[in-house]
C-alpha cells in the first residue's frame, strides 16, 4: 500500500507495532519508499489463525481511518485440493475465484469488498451462479465441471 511518503509509512508501520504487541504477534514489514506491505502469518507453522484474522482486521481498519482503502485483491497463500476430470477446462474458473494465476499444479473467504469482484470473475471464466440467497455472507458458484466453490465473507452472518 502506498502512504505518500515515507514519514507516513514509518508511522503506519509504528502503529501496527502498537497493535501487534499486546498480542505477542510479529508481522513481515516490507518498507520501500512510501510503500508498505505487510505479511501476516503464525510463526510457529506458517499457518493463517484467528490472531491472524484478528490483527488484520483492526490494521485494515487503521488503513481506512487514514483514509486509505486495504488492498485485499491477492492472497498470497492458498492450498486446495480439487478433483476434476479436466483440469484445463476448469482452471480459470477457479483462477478467478481465488484471484490467482494458475501454476499447473493443481470454502474461501475474502474480503467483502472483493467478493462481488471475484464473482464477476469466476461467471466471466465460465463458471455459473448456483445460488445467491444467502449474499452477502456467501455466493455458491460452480465451474463447467459442476464442482462448487463459496465466495464467502463475514457480512450477513448470525
Amino acid at each position: 500500500m502506498d502512504f505518500g511518503s515515507f514519514p507516513a509509512a514509518l508511522e503506519f508501520v509504528s502503529t501496527v507495532g502498537r497493535l501487534a504487541l499486546p498480542v505477542d504477534h510479529q508481522p513481515d514489514i516490507d518498507i520501500r519508499g512510501s510503500h508498505v506491505h505487510l505479511a501476516l502469518t503464525s510463526r510457529a507453522d506458517g499457518g493463517v489463525r484467528e490472531a491472524d484474522l484478528l490483527l488484520a482486521n483492526e490494521i485494515s481498519a487503521l488503513v481506512v481511518y487514514l483514509g486509505h482503502v486495504p488492498d485485499h485483491e491477492r492472497l498470497t497463500a492458498v492450498e486446495i485440493a480439487i478433483d476434476a476430470m479436466d483440469r484445463e477446462a476448469i482452471a480459470p474458473f477457479w483462477a478467478a475465484v481465488l484471484g490467482l494465476e494458475p501454476d499447473g499444479e493443481g470454502d474461501v473467504t475474502v474480503p467483502h469488498d472483493e467478493a462481488p469482484r471475484r464473482v464477476a470473475a469466476a461467471l466471466a471464466a465460465g463458471g455459473r451462479l448456483v445460488s445467491d440467497d444467502a449474499a452477502p455472507a456467501f455466493w455458491v458458484l460452480a465451474d463447467a465441471e459442476g464442482n462448487e466453490a463459496c465466495v464467502s465473507t463475514w457480512q450477513g452472518r448470525d
